[in-house]
C-alpha cells in the first residue's frame, strides 16, 4: 500500500508504517527549467526509492509532473523537504514543500 501527497499536503504530518512506500507527487515545468531538489530527509526514517519527472505534453511550457517515492525504514520521526527552483537560482525557492514524517 502507498501514501500518496500533494503539496496541498505540505505543512502538515502524515504517519506511515514501517516498510510502507510514501510517494510525493508535485506539479513542476521542466521546460522553463524547474525542478524539485530534496533538501532534507532523516535518513534513518526514511529512504528515497525512486525519483522521475513525466510531461503531460511535449508542448514548451507544459506542465510535467515529479514524482517521488520512499520506502519508511525505522519507527520513529523527521521532516522531508524539497525546494522548487531553477539550478541558477539557487537563494530563494519559488514553492517549497515539507512535511513530517512519523513512521509507525
Amino acid at each position: 500500500m502507498r501514501r500518496v501527497l500533494t503539496l496541498a499536503d505540505s505543512g502538515g504530518m502524515i504517519e506511515i508504517k514501517s516498510s510502507r512506500l510514501l510517494e510525493v507527487s508535485l506539479d513542476v515545468n521542466a521546460t522553463a527549467g524547474y525542478y524539485w531538489k530534496l533538501v532534507k530527509i532523516d535518513a534513518t526514517v526514511l529512504r528515497k526509492v525512486s525519483e522521475v519527472t513525466i510531461p503531460n505534453t511535449k508542448a514548451l511550457g507544459s506542465r510535467s509532473k515529479t514524482t517521488f517515492i520512499f520506502q519508511a525504514q525505522n519507527v520513529g520521526g523527521g521532516k522531508l523537504k524539497l525546494h522548487y527552483l531553477r539550478p541558477w537560482e539557487t537563494k530563494i525557492p519559488l514553492k517549497t514543500f515539507e512535511v513530517t514524517v512519523k513512521v509507525t
